[in-house]
């Protein structure tokens, strides 16, 4: 039996790429069909709380997660092709250097590069900055305290910050030099930062992290799950578990009114949730049975 392509998904991939067949077409077209039905039709036209820019950008971000340089070049393309704004692709890419490290960024930083420059529209996507190198610090210590609330006060006072140039370093480089550019609000970066650690894989504690700071940004249970929803084609099923399992982590965490203090107690110390609130009971913790 031969499995066709539906219409809206040969629609939507004609239009980006009337000069050629997508890679598998000829050599795969069961899986070509199957693929393209499933990711440019069912998901890509599923109503969603996501707007258009933030729908393309979280799948954009799944594909550096999983490192998927190639398949992130094609999809950035199109992305632009359709309206996108290129200056949130790129800045995304920049923002990626802090969460994955330039050593998964490089090559994505690269690949825009080379779509803008074949768009002829690389210099207008220059000079993002809005804060001198003197001032990150300040900044970053403004933008940390709309992300993370008053947590890294806390954690300063209980001693966990014993490496304190690594959280200086966090705040003035992330937050300030980063987090303060043009291009990407504070909380759509924060949304790009839980996508980036969700697709990344075995990340769950950062995952929950961001999927709280979303939370207090704004962005609700419901445009986090949305966002992996629309990544699945890119980053499997079983990624995408993993991701919804972080978001009702954290929202059980906030039911339970385990408070961010008490999670990162338990992070730093070992102790799971259930035992470490056990303990601030009273219980010391040990099994009755063995005295």
């Amino acid at each position: 039996m031969v499995i066709e392509i539906s219409k809206k998904a040969a629609k939507y991939y004609n239009k980006l790429r009337p000069e050629g067949l997508f890679p598998t077409a000829r050599s795969d077209p069961d899986f070509t069909a199957i693929y393209f039905n499933f990711a440019f039709d069912q998901v890509l036209n599923r109503k969603t709380v996501l707007d258009r820019d933030t729908k393309f950008l979280v799948r954009l971000a799944s594909l550096i997660g999983m490192n998927a340089v190639n398949l992130f070049e094609d999809h950035a393309y199109d992305a632009m092709k359709i309206g996108v704004d290129p200056v949130k692709i790129k800045e995304m890419t920049y923002q990626a250097s802090v969460n994955l490290g330039m050593g998964r960024a490089f090559p994505f930083i690269q690949a825009v590069n080379r779509k803008l420059t074949d768009l002829g529209i690389f210099d207008t996507v220059q000079g993002k900055a809005t804060v001198d190198s003197k001032d990150y610090k300040a900044m970053g210590l403004k933008i940390k305290k709309q992300v993370y609330g008053d947590t890294f006060d806390y954690l300063s006072k209980m001693g966990y910050l014993d490496t304190q140039v690594f959280y200086d370093w966090m705040f003035s480089y992330e937050f300030g030099a980063f987090y303060s550019r043009e291009g990407l609000d504070i909380k759509t970066r924060e949304l790009i930062s839980f996508v980036f650690t969700f697709s990344n894989g075995g990340m769950i504690e950062q995952t929950v992290i961001h999927a709280v700071n979303c939370f207090r940004l704004g962005n609700d249970p419901d445009v986090l799950k949305e966002a992996i929803i629309q990544c699945i084609p890119y980053v499997g099923f079983d990624l995408a578990l993993n991701g919804l399992l972080s978001i009702n982590l954290a929202i059980d965490r906030t039911k339970k009114g385990i408070s961010e203090k008490t999670a990162w107690d338990n992070t730093f110390k070992g102790a799971p949730e259930d035992e470490k609130e056990k303990r601030e009971d009273g219980s010391d913790g040990s099994d009755p049975h063995n005295e």
